[in-house]
């Protein structure tokens, strides 16, 4: 994310320590999130501004959902700006493939066959003993010494001899979402410099799309979208930007050609 503003907006981004972001809510299941993806982004924003004493302040949340049928999980990263002398929040987002692996193992063979499957050691794992909410966890798990090491103690820690090994979805453990949160805060940026026409403040972007563009055969309104709104964060100014330009939907998405 630093690299991203210094180079689009000059701007120095400040590393906010002496405080665990697992207080919001841990992927390993130990804390459980209050509030939504965004509420928590958030706060970890706020929290920030409040250890550095700074009037802005930027962080990410990520989150993990199951595609169709529970096929192709995907992972959506939210990036905000939190702008406390404009009163402004400005929020970017990403969607990307989830890298998230998840196994019940008992030997050391199935250990290692899984962690090349899971991309280790580029992307960290996390081990526990017994079941998925055991709190004896071993975290950052990121060399076969330390892999093996862990597993063998969950595994006589467990009563069954079954470990749960999975992917460290922690972003500086999942260079996957790191990928995604570097185009979330592409998006943040892009966001940032589209500033609004009639008070000049940032954010002005696409809240909705608005839905009608008519069919290629009947010319019926379909589901597709035809224009977006794009709206002021700051204020009730908005437009319809039309995307038509002379297309058309396919039929296939009519519901009067293919009810």
């Amino acid at each position: 994310m630093a690299p991203l503003f210094a180079d689009a907006l000059d701007v120095r981004l400040e590393l906010a320590t002496g405080f665990d972001t697992d207080t919001f809510g841990s992927f390993s299941r130990e804390v459980v999130r209050q509030g939504n993806q965004l509420e928590a982004a958030r706060n970890k924003a706020k929290k920030g501004m409040e250890l550095l004493a700074l009037d802005f302040g930027i962080a990410s949340e990520g989150s993990f959902h199951p595609g169709a049928f529970g096929l192709f999980a995907s992972n959506l990263e939210v990036v905000v700006l939190v702008d406390r002398l404009q009163g402004l929040e400005i929020v970017g987002q990403a969607e990307g493939p989830s890298h998230h692996f998840h196994e019940r193992l008992t030997t050391r063979d199935d250990l290692e066959v899984f962690a090349r499957k899971a991309g280790f050691p580029t992307h960290g794992l996390i081990v526990r003993p017994e079941h998925d909410y055991d709190p004896r966890v071993h975290k950052g798990l990121t060399d076969w010494p330390a892999l093996h090491a862990a597993f063998g103690e969950a595994r006589a820690q467990s009563r069954s001899s079954v470990v749960c090994v999975e992917s460290d979805l922690r972003a500086h453990m999942n260079p996957t979402r790191m990928g995604t949160i570097r185009r979330a805060t592409q998006n943040l940026i892009g966001r940032i410099q589209s500033t609004c026409a009639l008070c000049g403040r940032p954010g002005y972007w696409a809240v909705e799309r608005v839905v009608g563009l008519p069919c290629r055969d009947c010319r019926a309104p379909t589901g597709e979208a035809q224009a977006e709104r794009w709206a002021c964060v700051a204020g009730d100014h908005f437009e319809i930007r039309d995307l038509n330009a002379g297309r058309f939907a396919d039929p296939a998405r009519c519901p009067s050609c293919n009810p």
